[in-house]
């Protein structure tokens, strides 16, 4: 059945859309005679959607007309435009989403001509509306116009996306930029249990003094039995050290419980503290590598027996039975072994003598649910009553480094960047402090005290005793903490030769430790706020990492300094795509590592083996000709049997061949005696 000529047109629309396509053009050639516009603008510009605003602003001056254009020519005027923009942007793979308030990201990719597609909850009322009610408001710059063009995006991916962390990953097969690097959870070093994965994997990726991590000691308390009687051995030890620190930290105060004839503390409890740092001492240098360590009842009650004693002393002031003399040569002696485990043991020359230790969730942030403890029974009830928290006890850093009696910690930016090929880790020069309100306190375990984020910080008024040195905001910029550090004695090239690189070796030995269990996805990145705090001698100590810092502008500090670390990692990010020589702002580069893992031996190794041939003795000689020989005949009769058998099956076939070619013979000759009808029909 022929068809009509209209549903022809209808199934093929070429040319119905050319017709409408010169229609249009005809529309806005007479609409731009219609009024007066420089002829020094070039066709692009008249079809820019700021000059068809300008046009209407000279015709409202002019009297001409003074309503909004809600014309059809003019909206598909304007459609048009922003057609074009959006089909340009995809072209040039210039399109973005941004998840959360990062507004200068935002402002960086506008600036570089890139168009927004809007997530679902921004604009959410404006993205409701229909595409011609947002044409009629759409101005340059406005939400209507953003609402307008993201509409018109919605068919186009994205190359750019900022997206929270727990957001799934809908990136298919484009490789876009994204603000997301995904490891495995045991070596997830942005949260807490993360990070103790990294510190049990990263001395497999030690280099010299270029990659070392420095970190205190801790514990997952929700993981295994095991982990967790670990934990108790090691509060033990330390129990022992700290009763030994605080004796010789004290040995020359002349109000020193010491009591000879009325003291109530045996110094058989200075013995079992000395005998239990000899034995640390000796499995440190693999003197007890035969020995099996099995705790029975006895020792175990002894354990906590010397724990409540050497708490009175350090905590009741109890009376030893004992005299000055004899008290300093033990001290002195326990002291030495002390001094020996440090050099041997990582942390143990930031203990103090209290033994205490901080509580932490394994996957939470801003200082939500951490306490410090010093009694081991409430350490473990407290994390037992919190099971949902996955808690880490972390030792406690009991001489850190203090400014004018104060705790502090220094956030620093690091950055990773995934290519093709390698991994590329940056740090920004510039960081920023974070203080304490109130003085250093080792006997008052408040947060206020002990926690130095700023979201926990906001919610207490600086102590007036606090030094007035200090900021009121308890925010330094790393330019002023230099200054600090400048006018110490020693101190003029303490950041350059100690803190930088510190933060250098850590930051490459947990990135390295990270890679047994690490997506690595073409254009994938991510920025991390690192969180460090210096020891006596101003070594930096790794505390945390967190995946999303807080880049808001809480003080005057970060009001400066995260406006510029989100610009440089928008040069870094895209700008080093298409100019590998761009600059990088402040964001310096500070290793590269191929991630790529060869499975195969390379072609041009070749492997070369050396040696001569031993004569074997006389008894050895008769065994091996006679196998030799019974070996060779069974050679021989196998070879035999093979060539029999194979000679066999082939005559076989061969009769077998003729016979059917006989038979095929016949019933070719019968055939032929058949009706040729038959034959055709067949």
């Amino acid at each position: 059945m022929a068809l009509s000529t209209s549903k022809i047109k209808y199934k093929n629309p070429i040319s119905k859309i050319r017709t409408l396509v010169q229609n249009l053009d005809a529309e806005i050639i007479e609409l731009s005679t219609s009024f007066s516009i420089s002829k020094k603008e070039t066709v692009k510009d008249k079809l820019s959607v700021a000059n068809i605003y300008n046009v209407k602003r000279n015709v409202t001056k002019l009297g001409v007309q003074t309503r909004l254009p809600t014309t059809k020519i003019e909206v598909r005027m304007l459609s048009s435009v922003y057609q074009s923009k959006v089909q340009d942007a995809y072209r040039n793979k210039r399109i973005f989403i941004v998840y959360g308030s990062y507004n200068i990201i935002r402002q960086e990719l506008y600036d570089r001509g890139w168009l927004e597609k809007l997530p679902p909850n921004r604009y959410s009322y404006l993205q409701t509306l229909p595409e011609d009610s947002l044409m009629r408001h759409a101005r340059p710059g406005n939400d209507y116009e953003i609402v307008m063009i993201s509409k018109l995006l919605a068919r186009y991916p994205a190359f750019f996306i900022w997206q929270p962390k727990g957001m799934q990953d809908m990136c298919g097969d484009i490789f876009p930029l994204r603000n997301r690097i995904r490891r495995g959870l045991k070596v997830d070093f942005s949260t807490k249990i993360g990070l103790i994965g990294c510190s049990e994997l990263e001395v497999w990726y030690r280099r010299d003094s270029m990659c070392t991590m420095k970190y205190p000691r801790f514990y997952r308390l929700g993981g295994r039995v095991e982990e967790r009687l670990s934990f108790v051995e090691d509060y033990n030890n330390t129990q022992c050290r700290s009763l030994i620190r605080y004796l010789w930290e004290n040995i020359e105060d002349p109000n020193l419980n010491i009591d000879q004839k009325n003291g109530t503390v045996s110094m058989d409890l200075i013995a079992f503290a000395l005998k239990n740092i000899q034995n640390q001492l000796d499995e440190l240098e693999n003197k007890n590598l035969d020995i099996i360590p099995t705790k029975n009842d006895e020792e175990k009650i002894a354990m906590r027996n010397f724990i409540i004693k050497s708490n009175s002393i350090i905590y009741r002031k109890a009376w030893l039975t004992t005299n000055h003399d004899n008290l300093v040569g033990e001290v002195e002696c326990g002291m030495h072994m002390i001094k020996k485990l440090e050099k041997k043991q990582l942390g143990l020359n930031w203990e103090g003598f209290r033994n205490l230790w901080i509580l932490k969730p394994g996957y939470q942030c801003r200082g939500i649910g951490i306490v410090v403890k010093k009694f081991l029974n409430e350490i473990l009830d407290h994390a037992s009553k919190n099971m949902n928290g996955s808690y880490i006890v972390q030792k406690y850093i009991e001489r850190p480094l203090l400014i004018y009696k104060t705790k502090f910690d220094i956030r620093a930016y690091m950055l990773l960047t995934v290519a093709s090929e390698h991994v590329s880790i940056w740090l920004y020069n510039d960081c920023y402090l974070r203080f304490s309100s109130q003085e250093f306190n080792m006997t008052d375990l408040r947060e206020a005290i002990h926690l130095t984020n700023n979201c926990v910080q906001k919610k207490y008024k600086n102590d007036a005793y606090r030094s007035k040195n200090l900021p009121i905001h308890n925010m330094w910029h790393s330019a002023q903490f230099k200054e600090y550090l400048r006018r110490l004695p020693g101190g003029q090239n303490v950041w350059n030769k100690i803190i930088y690189p510190g933060f250098i070796q850590n930051l490459i030995a947990v990135v390295l430790a990270s890679f047994e269990d690490t997506k690595f996805v073409k254009n994938s990145f991510e920025m991390y706020g690192c969180d460090f705090m210096l020891d006596e001698e101003f070594n930096p100590i790794l505390i945390e990492i967190n995946s999303t810092p807080d880049l808001c502008h809480s003080t005057s500090v970060t009001a400066k300094l995260c406006p510029r670390v989100q610009k440089d990692l928008i040069k870094i990010v895209v700008d080093s795509k298409d100019n590998p020589n761009t600059s990088t702002g402040q964001f310096n580069l500070i290793f590269k590592v191929v991630h790529k893992i060869l499975r195969e031996v390379e072609p041009n190794c070749k492997v070369a083996l050396s040696g001569e041939k031993l004569p074997l003795p006389e008894r050895f000689q008769d065994k091996i000709l006679k196998t030799a020989m019974k070996l060779n005949k069974k050679k021989e009769n196998a070879t035999y049997f093979k060539n029999t058998e194979a000679h066999r099956k082939a005559t076989g076939a061969g009769t077998r061949r003729k016979a059917k070619a006989k038979k095929s013979n016949i019933s070719v000759k019968a055939l032929s005696k058949h009706d040729t009808t038959l034959v055709k029909d067949t």
